[in-house]
């Protein structure tokens, strides 16, 4: 934070540069191996809460009187032997989080290098989205006179996802939660079970196939000649290369979108 940092970066520096260098080899350095790892897990502070069978029964049959029809018709005259077919317990969990990083630095007179990888994997509090990632990185500095340095940057990674529709899409798994709880999960038969309306939420985590793949390098490679004491002529040569590949497929096991009140009104 000074007058340099305004003087190159304009007002957008006037409260101070943060320069982010990459790790490096430093020459006359033996082989230094590092390791760093973690793991971690997390889930939903706040679950939603929806009603039993035979909660589910006595409401759509006060729906049924509120609307003037017979009440000696009810959809659900004896609503305490309804069953309850539970979805949440089969849709959260406690989603596992881990890192591991190992590195190897080190150099002689000429020649630094840095050599390191690592793999990061995560599971979602909502199955089955899953993200992994796979980082490499090579970064080498080769002095060939003690004016002239050569030097490279490597790094590439890869990514993967298994992501499955949430949050507010209308096919997505939050809303499948919302079908009536008197809806078995599987048939007699095994197969999935097929409401009126709405999406099979077990089957919607089971036969999801929607996957992210992407792949990125980013490397450069550059010569820095010392003209004279203090003064630096540097000429670089970048990649930024970036392949994303998505998927989806939709099973016709899975039906559209629906809500309670239309199971009501079906049924």
């Amino acid at each position: 934070k000074d007058a340099n940092s305004t003087s190159i970066f304009g007002s957008r520096g006037a409260n101070g540069v943060i320069i982010i260098t990459t790790k490096r080899g430093a020459h006359g350095q033996k082989p230094k191996v590092s390791l760093n790892t973690y793991y971690a897990s997390s889930k939903a502070t706040k679950v939603p809460q929806v009603v039993n069978g035979p909660q589910t029964g006595e409401l759509l049959n006060e729906i049924w009187i509120n609307d003037g029809k017979d009440p000696n018709s009810l959809p659900y005259p004896n609503p305490a032997s309804l069953p309850t077919y539970e979805r949440l317990n089969q849709i959260f969990q406690t989603a596992p989080t881990a890192n591991v990083d190992v590195s190897v630095s080190g150099g002689n007179d000429k020649t630094a290098y840095y050599l390191g990888g690592s793999y990061y994997q995560q599971e979602g509090i909502l199955k089955p989205q899953t993200f992994n990632r796979a980082n490499f990185r090579l970064n080498l500095d080769n002095y060939i006179s003690k004016r002239l340095k050569i030097s490279t940057s490597n790094t590439v990674s890869r990514t993967s996802r298994e992501i499955v529709p949430n949050d507010n899409s209308v096919g997505g798994l939050l809303t499948a939660v919302g079908n009536s709880i008197l809806y078995p999960i599987y048939n007699p038969d095994g197969t999935y079970y097929r409401g009126p309306v709405g999406n099979n939420a077990i089957a919607l985590v089971k036969e999801n196939d929607q996957t992210s793949t992407g792949i990125r390098y980013i490397g450069n490679i550059y010569g820095e000649w010392e003209v004279m004491p203090g003064m630096f002529f540097r000429s670089s040569w970048s990649l930024d290369y970036n392949d994303a590949y998505n998927r989806a497929f939709n099973s016709t096991i899975l039906n559209g979108p629906g809500s309670v009140a239309d199971a009501y009104e079906q049924s």
